[in-house]
């Protein structure tokens, strides 16, 4: 995962641990064409990740979760 505009944060999180997926679209989201994937995981110390501005969330989604 990648984050920052003038900086950047990268972190890598191992499918195993992901537990759940959700997908959440605000109606401005909706209009953009983006939504926020929060992804639960059983890692101890970042259980919860939160991806905003992800185009195409639903597919992102499913594909993660085969």
């Amino acid at each position: 995962m990648r984050r920052g505009v003038f900086g950047r944060e990268v972190k890598s999180l191992e499918l195993f641990r992901v537990q759940d997926i959700n997908f959440v679209q605000s109606w401005w989201q909706e209009l953009l064409g983006i939504g926020t994937l929060v992804i639960m995981t059983s890692d101890q110390y970042h259980p919860r990740e939160v991806l905003v501005g992800i185009e195409h969330g639903i597919e992102v989604r499913d594909m993660l979760t085969r």
